[in-house]
């Protein structure tokens, strides 16, 4: 998976907050696009992260979870994706309508990459 800050955004790039992070800045805080894939899916979507947690999406998929970061820059993450339009011409990830993703990656030139897996996917309409 590949999170790019979205420059032209509302809630802005990298949204620091004092006293969080490393010398104050809360460094993976911020709103992204992101870009995954798994075999021949792939897929695009939006992500908030603040203060721990993740809140995201796109049009067939809404995304949830929690995220820390390491002193090292580490960032781990717990993401849950549930199906919200269910169109048969929106592929899965899994093969299920409901996923569960565990990933660890680090940023660099403003683009975190991350490499996971799912944790366990569930059939749930």
């Amino acid at each position: 998976m590949l999170l790019r800050p979205m420059r032209r955004c509302v809630l802005g790039y990298n949204g620091a907050r004092p006293g969080k992070g490393h010398g104050g800045r809360a460094l993976f805080d911020g709103f992204y696009k992101c870009e995954y894939g798994v075999g021949d899916v792939f897929s695009r979507s939006v992500m908030y992260c603040a203060d721990g947690k993740m809140l995201g999406g796109n049009s067939a998929f809404a995304h949830t979870g929690t995220y820390q970061e390491r002193a090292d820059g580490e960032v781990s993450a717990v993401i849950t994706g549930k199906r919200h339009n269910f169109d048969p011409g929106i592929r899965t990830l899994y093969g299920s309508d409901t996923s569960r993703l565990s990933m660890r990656g680090r940023g660099e030139n403003n683009v975190y990459r991350f490499e996971g897996g799912s944790l366990r996917a569930l059939s749930v309409r």
